[in-house]
This record gives C-alpha cells, sequence and structure tokens, in this order.
C-alpha cells in the first residue's frame, strides 16, 4: 500500500493551550514514532478535519511490541502527562486525562501489534478512518483523502459485527454511504451489534 502525507499541518495550529495535555502528547509524537507508537484512526481524522480538539472522544495508538505497549503505558501515567489508567481488557487499555478541562482519553489498542502506519491502515474498516499523525505530517491510505474530501464512506476492510454502530457514527459526522450498499453490507454480517448506538464520539 502506497502512504500519501500532508506535511502542510502542524500541531501549533490546532486550536488548544499548550499547557494542557493533548499539546503535550501531540508534541512527543514523533518520538512516540521513532518508538514504534502511532496515532491512527478517528482521533488524527478529527485533528486534519478542523485542528480541533474538544470533540475528540479518544486518541487511539497503536504499537509494534509488548516493550513499547509497557513504555508507552508508564509515560501516559508518568509526570508530564499524569493520565490515570481506567481501563484494562483483552482490546485495549484506556487512559484519563489529568483534568477535567480536558475530555479526550487515550486508547493503547492491544489486541495485535503493528510495524508502520500502513500495517495498522490494512486493519481498518473504512477508507476515511486510514489517517495517522505524527506532529510532523499526515499519513493517509491510498484513497483517503479523496473520501474525505468527497464525505463518502467506504468499506475497504471486512465488516465487524459493530459495522452498524461504526456506520451511524460517521454518518452523523458528514461521511455518507448509499443505503442500499449499508443493506448489502448488514445481510453478510451474521452477529450485528445494534445495542451501542448512543456513543459517537471519535
Amino acid at each position: 500500500m502506497e502512504l500519501m502525507f500532508d506535511s502542510e499541518a502542524k500541531q501549533d495550529e490546532f486550536s488548544f493551550s499548550k499547557s494542557l495535555y493533548p499539546a503535550k502528547l501531540l508534541q512527543k509524537l514523533p518520538e512516540l514514532r521513532d518508538r514504534g507508537i502511532f496515532l491512527c484512526g478517528g482521533g488524527a481524522l478529527a485533528l486534519y478535519l478542523d485542528h480541533k480538539f474538544t470533540a475528540i472522544k479518544d486518541f487511539d495508538f497503536y504499537v509494534k511490541d509488548q516493550a513499547a505497549l509497557e513504555w508507552f503505558e508508564n509515560f501516559l501515567t508518568g509526570p508530564l502527562l499524569r493520565m490515570s489508567k481506567t481501563h484494562d481488557s483483552e482490546n485495549a487499555l484506556t487512559f484519563r486525562p489529568p483534568s477535567d478541562k480536558v475530555t479526550t482519553y487515550v486508547q493503547i489498542i492491544k489486541r495485535d501489534f503493528y510495524n508502520s502506519y500502513d500495517e495498522v491502515f490494512k486493519h481498518f474498516d473504512f477508507s476515511v478512518c486510514k489517517v495517522g499523525y505524527d506532529n510532523e505530517q499526515f499519513y493517509f491510505g491510498p484513497n483517503t483523502k479523496q473520501h474525505i474530501l468527497e464525505k463518502k464512506l467506504v468499506l475497504e476492510g471486512k465488516p465487524t459485527d459493530d459495522f452498524f454502530k461504526r456506520w451511524f457514527k460517521y454518518n452523523l459526522k458528514g461521511f455518507k454511504m448509499p443505503h442500499s450498499e449499508v443493506a448489502s453490507i448488514i445481510k453478510t454480517i451474521p452477529n450485528l451489534s445494534f445495542d451501542s448506538t448512543q456513543d459517537f464520539g471519535y
């Protein structure tokens, strides 16, 4: 997969105070990238779309190995960011911000390990989610920038049981998929879940 890049958007354009944890975290992204820790998905997409963090539910990070995961967990809870771990499941670790002024959580995805943005993107369902950011440039899947521009929701991966929830979430954010295509995809999912459509943050 050939990645696309956009180096025009810089961290200092984002509309948040440099004293708050997201600024401190984003400033560390180049070091995290070099350690095999990659910011990808909806949080990176939200930064690319409007450069605001106030509406971002969480930042999802993907790591290259167990050592990177453990180092990043210690970094998040350390003296710079002072985050608190609130959840630990087979799929992810979740960390709460140190201040009520910020509602953006951090998740470390641990269901698998990844060596690059490209490897992460191969496991994503919708093309518009294939966005990564390292505080120096954005990374995109081959069709991502065009689909973002066209507000098109295109399934490029295998649909999961929570497809309906994820389709609804991105539909609310303005990304559209023909209803006939949605219906066709739903018919292929034997264990489709409809019970968690109340939470549609990034």
